[in-house]
């Protein structure tokens, strides 16, 4: 369960900055191959209920077809991997365990996360400098029966207790994707 805060925790996110919000974090999260279980993007501050999967260490051509999920536009780094993969119908060892690193690690996926959609956010809106009040917080949850279902409950009751809703898919209904 990770949660964040605006800085100085002003009410920045209106329903078009929660809406890219929650698409760079499936982005993020197809990438790193994270289960986004539970969310919720108020105004002021984020929780996310996430699980990272140690299943299968993903191929090559897996690896290339997250690379393209997470970078859309085509980027250098996106055209080294494609172009590495295709000459070689491999990736480079080197290369190949940098990616596996980002995609175990919720450091790395939350530093991504945040930073792509702060520098986002920035230019959209002709500012500079940091979004985020402090580094996020994690609280580890436990794998057990009705845990996740209460840590998913309390996420989704957010806008109900900030009196935004009388229901919770009402406010899921605010943020179009």
């Amino acid at each position: 369960h990770c949660i964040g805060r605006v800085v100085g925790g002003e009410y920045l996110l209106g329903a078009p900055e929660r809406e890219l919000f929650v698409s760079l974090l499936k982005q993020h999260a197809e990438f790193a191959g994270v289960e986004v279980i539970s969310y919720c993007i108020m105004s002021n501050h984020y929780h996310l209920l996430l699980r990272f999967s140690v299943g299968a260490i993903p191929t090559d051509a897996e690896l290339v077809r997250r690379v393209q999920a997470r970078y859309k536009k085509i980027s250098s780094f996106r055209q080294m991997v494609e172009m590495t993969f295709e000459s070689r119908d491999c990736l480079d060892k080197a290369l190949r365990e940098q990616l596996l690193r980002r995609m175990f690690d919720l450091s790395a996926f939350m530093r991504e996360l945040l930073q792509h959609f702060t520098l986002a956010y920035n230019k959209q809106h002709k500012r500079f400098g940091t979004l985020w009040a402090a580094r996020f917080r994690s609280i580890l949850v436990e794998n057990e029966p009705g845990v996740i279902e209460t840590v998913s409950a309390y996420i989704d009751l957010n806008p109900i207790r900030a009196g935004l809703v009388e229901d919770p898919k009402d406010y899921l209904s605010l943020i179009h994707i």
